[in-house]
């Protein structure tokens, strides 16, 4: 999956701000014109009825007049409600957290140019995500540099992910990395100064 994890790469080189964390929205996305919404608002401006989770699961990506349009589903921002119980609040950071990955998993499939969701391109679109989200170059550097390691907790934590997905990733990394040279050293580069920083306070606290 070396061409979706470069392709990542090459849209990260692209921004701005530098994080760990990713934030789609202010993103620049250079050529292509792409937008954000849920279901729920789409279907209110369009006068349409809004998808169930039962027909899309997480979301989809529509083109029209030039525009990628990323639909997720709404939701509730029930930190804000007194009464909300540990179990509803976990369930919508889970749903935040799984909005965050097809993001960037939809934006696996514009930057790819797929024209179909076949097993292949769902393959490539997933690593385009993984890589997106957790970069393998930071992650590689962190985990080498970091006195007590890299845990998927911690990863979960910095790049907003679920468990879950920095799991597998940390597990994929021990296996095996493909990646362009070049651009693994300009990811490094880029980050290099978050990367210094974070490392000196999280080595400084183990002592």
């Amino acid at each position: 999956m070396s061409i979706a994890s470069d392709k990542a790469r090459e849209l990260l080189l692209g921004q701005r701000r530098v994080a760990f964390r990713l934030e789609f929205e202010g993103m620049d996305f250079g050529d292509r014109r792409v937008v954000f919404d849920t279901f729920q608002n789409y279907a209110k401006i369009t006068g349409s009825k809004p998808l169930t989770k039962q027909q899309v699961p997480d979301g989809c990506t529509l083109y029209k007049h030039g525009i990628h349009t990323i639909l997720t589903h709404e939701v509730a921002a029930v930190r804000l409600h007194r009464s909300s119980t540990t179990a509803q609040i976990k369930n919508a950071e889970s749903a935040q957290l799984r909005n965050r990955w097809t993001i960037a998993h939809e934006l696996g499939h514009i930057y790819l140019a797929h024209a179909q969701d076949g097993e292949a391109e769902e393959k490539q679109a997933h690593a385009f995500a993984s890589e997106l989200l957790m970069p393998a170059p930071i992650l590689l550097e962190l985990r080498k540099r970091l006195s007590r390691g890299l845990a998927a907790s911690e990863l979960s934590r910095l790049f907003g992910v679920s468990n879950s997905a920095a799991n597998n990733r940390l597990e994929y990394l021990q296996r095996r990395e493909f990646f362009s040279a070049t651009l693994h050293k300009e990811i490094t580069e880029k980050y290099r100064e978050l990367i210094d920083n974070y490392v000196y306070s999280s080595n400084s606290r183990q002592t």
